[in-house]
């Protein structure tokens, strides 16, 4: 009996430590989006992750280095002809006094459109504090049909107050990758 609930602890904490050192992409489940083309609705697909450090970028004066970091990659559900993504990252920042630096979230395969999601880069301003915030980008009308798509942020700075130097740093982000089938298809 005991070496039964041993082992069980164990297979238990095994898979639970093994679910937990992944990214989720989770199907939201058939009913939560409807295409309008008859037959059962496709999924909607939603990718979570957490990650240690973000995107930085510094200035001394120049070149400007900049790091990126890849978010990770999504599959548009098979019965979608075409699908819309939203990627939301929740995470601290800071500037350097007097400067500013930029995110911006970019996809691949961009087909015919330009690699970077709408709105562009978002404009960041902490005067030396560490400040939370959260943004949201949004592509609408991507293929689908099972089309892997990867997202990765990058962040820029920029010299405001004319001494040559800027930085942006992030920390820990908090990453949301939705998908779901358009309804402009």
């Amino acid at each position: 009996m005991r070496r039964s609930l041993a082992l069980l602890a164990v297979v238990a904490l095994t898979v639970g430590l093994a679910v937990a050192a992944q990214a989720r992409q989770t199907r939201i489940g058939p009913g939560s989006v409807d295409t309008g083309l008859g037959g059962p609705p496709a999924e909607a697909i939603r990718l979570v992750r957490n990650l240690p450090k973000g995107p930085t970028a510094e200035c001394i004066p120049d070149p400007c280095s900049s790091k990126r970091v890849k978010l990770g990659s999504v599959v548009a559900p098979m019965d979608a002809q075409a699908v819309d993504v939203t990627v939301t990252l929740s995470f601290q920042y800071r500037t350097s006094p007097g400067d500013r630096g930029f995110l911006l979230v970019d996809f691949s395969p961009p087909g015919d459109r330009t690699p970077s999601m709408r709105p562009g880069s978002y404009p960041l301003s902490s005067q030396g504090r560490q400040i939370s915030t959260s943004l949201t980008w949004v592509e609408r009308g991507l293929p689908g049909a099972g089309t892997e798509y990867s997202f990765a942020v990058s962040a820029q700075s920029f010299d405001s107050a004319g001494s040559g130097f800027s930085k942006i740093t992030t920390g820990r982000m908090t990453m949301v990758i939705e998908m779901w089938p358009s309804a402009t298809a």
